[in-house]
């Protein structure tokens, strides 16, 4: 499976970015991607401490959760919009492509990482569609 199969999955968007491109803007994408995450992170678990007054034992996991759900982007809508303005293929364009393709993937982990805590207050928050608890 190619890069430009990932970016197209789901979507009707036609991209051609190479590889190489990304990887010249690895580091400063890297570095975006990574504030792209933290920021929405603290950000949303903050608000949630503010505004979530479930009264559960345990609130803390439900605002991190409320945070971590605030991590997720869309690369297609992304890539639309910097073909609309012409800048996909510039340098600023792939440091920006690179960004919401790794600030994805770790949003992806954050969130397996946080569901995956052993937490009865979440779930009881989520809900149990499996009737485990």
């Amino acid at each position: 499976m190619e890069l430009n199969d990932l970016l197209r999955a789901g979507t009707n968007v036609s991209v051609t970015v190479s590889l190489e491109d990304l990887k010249q803007t690895g580091k400063a994408g890297f570095c975006v991607a990574l504030c792209g995450v933290i920021v929405p992170w603290i950000g949303g678990s903050v608000l949630a401490f503010f505004f979530n007054d479930s009264g559960a034992q345990n609130v803390l996991m439900q605002n991190v959760f409320i945070g971590v759900i605030l991590t997720a982007t869309s690369v297609s809508i992304t890539v639309e919009a910097l073909k609309e303005m012409g800048k996909l293929s510039t340098v600023v364009g792939n440091t920006i492509l690179a960004a919401a393709l790794i600030d994805d993937i770790l949003g992806l982990i954050a969130l397996t990482i946080v569901t995956s805590q052993p937490n009865p207050a979440l779930m009881n928050y989520l809900g149990d569609p499996y009737g485990c608890i």
